[in-house]
């Protein structure tokens, strides 16, 4: 092997080293635009979800922002907004036995550890009534 071969092997092998050292890891949002087929099932779920519930919410959205999965929940219906933070307050805190099993299933769905779960709830004006990240 002559020297200015070995040379650049050598140097291409520490580059390849020194990108995989300082790689910027993926954000969650990243990985749920690589992951279409399974973002598509969580949208459709969600759809679902919509559906069922469309006496109380105008809208329904799953998506991925930075570190976070988020389920928003707008109503269309009027709430009393003190009335309902406290249901949503307790509820959440009453299901995290739930909520982990939820994301462990996201977890391995997306093949990513590093996920938080990001409920937001809106009135029907749009203004944010509840917010809980799990």
């Amino acid at each position: 092997m002559n020297k200015k071969f070995k040379f650049i092997s050598i140097l291409f092998a520490m580059s390849f080293i020194m990108t995989a050292a300082f790689a910027k890891p993926k954000n969650f949002e990243e990985v749920w635009a690589e992951k279409t087929e399974v973002s598509q099932q969580y949208e459709s779920a969600v759809e679902q979800i919509k559906e069922a519930g469309s006496a109380y919410f105008k809208d329904v959205k799953v998506y991925a922002e930075g570190k976070y999965l988020v389920y928003e929940y707008i109503y269309s219906i009027d709430i009393d907004v003190d009335a309902a933070k406290d249901a949503l307050k307790t509820s959440m805190e009453s299901n995290k036995a739930q909520l982990k099993e939820v994301k462990k299933a996201v977890q391995k769905d997306f093949d990513y550890k590093k996920i938080t779960l990001k409920y937001i709830y809106k009135s029907k004006d749009d203004v944010v009534i509840y917010e809980f990240e799990f």
